[in-house]
């Protein structure tokens, strides 16, 4: 297998998977990340994904995103055909994909200068066999690029497991898998 290039991303506008949210918000980093970046989500991800957060205690507290609309993030939103369109390049193996990360992929695929933060195994394949890699970031380099501490941060998020999973995606595109 080929060794990766590193990569250079430059992050204009941010697009925002669930998780990544919901982790920003565990960390106490939302607002500073919301200051640093140009902060999209898909409507998906603020209608029905992202909603609460555990806090230090383990009680879970609401996260109210529709209340940012316009001042801290952007909605956008892909059309229920292009998801569709999205969902339809996969095969099977692919079925773990949510449909806020389909959607997601969706406005990924149709805006320019986005880059899309997951720390989801399948959506980093996904974007990888979409040869679209370049509009992708760990958490963990995005918190480093915003110049924040990401030393709390949990495995899943980290640029080490990112890298396994681009490395997973290579492979998969080497042997044929994962496309229709």
């Amino acid at each position: 297998m080929a060794m990766m290039k590193t990569r250079i991303i430059h992050v204009n506008l941010l697009l925002l998977d669930a998780n990544v949210i919901i982790d920003l918000h565990t960390l106490g980093l939302w607002d500073q990340v919301t200051k640093k970046y140009s902060v999209y989500v898909g409507s998906i991800v603020i209608h029905w994904e992202a909603y609460t957060y555990p806090d230090k205690a383990g009680q879970y507290q609401p996260i109210d995103l529709i209340s940012q609309i316009g001042n801290t993030i952007q909605e956008v939103s892909a059309t229920p055909q292009e998801i569709s369109a999205v969902k339809s390049k996969f095969s099977s193996a692919f079925f773990d994909l949510h449909e806020g990360e389909l959607e997601s992929m969706a406005i990924l695929l149709n805006m320019e200068n986005v880059v899309f933060c997951t720390t989801d195994e399948a959506p980093i394949k996904a974007i990888f066999l979409l040869d679209k890699i370049d509009c992708l970031i760990s958490e963990e380099s995005m918190l480093k690029k915003a110049g924040l501490s990401c030393n709390k941060l949990e495995s899943k998020g980290s640029e080490e497991r990112f890298k396994t999973y681009i490395k997973i995606g290579q492979l998969m595109k080497m042997l044929g898998q994962g496309l229709t």
